[in-house]
């Protein structure tokens, strides 16, 4: 065979025969990322109102959870992170801005603060939440197990602990997990709400 044969044209730079090969490869290698959000309830403000400042947060997640993928559990009991599917922010964020929306709504409470708040803005009443489970299982199910607890602005405790164990049915594909995440989240704000219409009729 003539060497010559081997030549590529001299009208096309080797450089940018490169970059066309690697744009081209990428471009059909390269699978889709979906971006969900956390979706707040969508009820009518409760009347009397929530008078005291609220603040929500902090949300403390399992390290499995603390990622933007998202996470569902196997037959087998593993976890399966998926690379093209995923949160649009972190969720932890995602948790605190729905509880924020949600209970605003159920309370008609109109000053929340998300934390971390500044010393100008320290809420009268705060409520944290530990997250022990929060993914749809094999079986179609999505659990949130949180652990949840309020406090007043000097920290002191002024409702014990409780513990929330919330399944709601999950669709199909990740559009109906990310829903049945919201609904669990609504859920649980449901719960909260309750508690706190509680605290405020004995203050």
């Amino acid at each position: 065979m003539n060497s010559r044969s081997l030549r590529l044209p001299r009208q096309i730079p080797i450089a940018a025969l490169a970059v066309v090969l690697v744009l081209t490869g990428g471009c059909s290698s390269s699978p889709a990322t979906s971006l969900y959000l956390l979706t707040a309830m969508r009820e009518p403000a409760p009347s009397p109102r929530f008078e005291a400042s609220l603040g929500v947060g902090p949300v403390l997640l399992p390290d499995y959870l603390d990622r933007l993928q998202l996470v569902t559990r196997t037959p087998s009991g593993e976890l399966a992170v998926s690379d093209t599917q995923r949160w649009a922010e972190p969720l932890q964020d995602g948790l605190i801005r729905v509880l924020d929306e949600n209970l605003s709504t159920l309370l008609g409470a109109d000053r929340i603060v998300r934390f971390p708040w500044t010393r100008s803005l320290s809420p009268e009443i705060r409520v944290a939440l530990e997250v022990l489970r929060f993914e749809s299982g094999p079986d179609s199910m999505l659990r949130l197990d949180a652990r949840w607890w309020v406090r007043g602005r000097d920290g002191d405790l002024i409702l014990q602990p409780r513990t929330s164990r919330i399944e709601v049915p999950a669709g199909a594909g990740a559009e109906g997990r990310v829903h049945a995440h919201s609904e669990a989240a609504a859920r649980l704000s449901r719960e909260i709400a309750t508690e706190l219409g509680k605290l405020m009729m004995r203050r």
